[in-house]
């Protein structure tokens, strides 16, 4: 099987969406998959071939994707149950829709971020400059001590795109999540991504007609993260205990109490599928407050960073 190909999230967006829409359209999946190959840049025309080419002689669309590195494990649950009840072109259009809103927080933390970055690096090279200036400091110490500086900078934020990469791909390894999971202010926003990707993979799987114990066995054995994988496996022994849906995931850590209420009362209506979806929406909705706060935030903990070093360089 192929690693997965690394694309940003704004392009797996633009992926499914175009398979959503040429499957609603009537075209088959062989033809869908051909139909997109413009997508993306240019950068998936040849795998994106070779399984339009796999999938009209018969293959199974979602194993042909993920064995050729475009889909990741965390959509073969969805993709898969879409595939066996005929509802593939609903769930390429909600992975569309889950895959653009992360690109579009992601973009926007990300140009918050520019401006300290760059004050952060005229820093660097600027605050040497007066001690070049006197004589104390050499030409050949400032490049080397200006360098290795831009250089630990660069392989930091080298090492955390990395990481970002592999949870994308692959899943964070467990210690990042546990590690994750402790740090004040992260560890609520880790939990809040697990809440809400749980909620909306098992609500899909639901109205894709899966049982909740299919739904969660499948979500459980496709789950690349070993601390998420934990979860849903007690979730899903609380379940095959006799447990509801409401009962077996509170006890996994997966629904806060609130989220607890509401499941539990669409578990008495029988419309759990809705009502996990609404509790993702909530989810969604804090998240998209903490990642505001959060570029409010580092901004100002970067400019005191930098005014410390001043400080630091003017009394020394």
């Amino acid at each position: 099987m192929t690693r997965p190909i690394t694309l940003s999230d704004l392009q797996r967006a633009e992926l499914f969406q175009g398979l959503g829409r040429t499957l609603s359209a009537g075209l088959t999946a062989s033809q869908a998959l051909k139909a997109v190959q413009g997508c993306c840049g240019g950068v998936l025309d040849a795998p994106l071939g070779r399984c339009a080419a796999a999938v009209a002689k018969g293959a199974a669309v979602t194993r042909t994707l993920q064995r050729h590195g475009i889909a990741v494990a965390a959509d073969t649950v969805l993709l898969r149950a879409g595939e066996s009840t005929g509802t593939l072109d609903q769930v390429c259009e909600h992975l569309a829709a889950r895959y653009t809103r992360a690109g579009i927080r992601w973009r926007q933390l990300k140009g918050k971020l520019m401006l300290p970055g760059a004050v952060l690096v005229v820093a660097i090279l600027v605050l040497p400059i007066p001690a070049l200036a006197s004589g104390s400091l050499s030409v050949n110490r400032y490049v080397l001590q200006a360098g290795a500086m831009l250089a630990l900078l660069a392989m930091l934020t080298k090492l955390a795109v990395m990481l970002i990469q592999q949870w994308r791909a692959l899943g964070t390894p467990g210690w990042l999540t546990h590690l994750a999971r402790v740090l004040p202010g992260i560890g609520a926003m880790s939990r809040l991504h697990q809440r809400a990707d749980a909620c909306e993979r098992l609500s899909l799987s639901l109205t894709c007609g899966l049982s909740a114990t299919q739904a969660l066995e499948a979500l459980h054995r496709d789950e690349p993260n070993v601390a998420r994988r934990a979860d849903l496996a007690t979730a899903r022994a609380a379940l095959d205990g006799g447990a509801g849906v409401a009962d077996a995931m509170g006890h996994a850590g997966l629904l806060d109490a609130a989220g607890y209420a509401i499941v539990s009362t669409g578990e008495g209506a029988g419309r759990v599928d809705q009502m996990l979806q609404r509790v993702a929406s909530h989810c969604h909705e804090a998240l998209d407050g903490a990642y505001a706060l959060l570029s409010q935030w580092i901004p100002v903990a970067v400019y005191l960073l930098v005014a410390g070093i001043v400080a630091i360089g003017l009394i020394g």
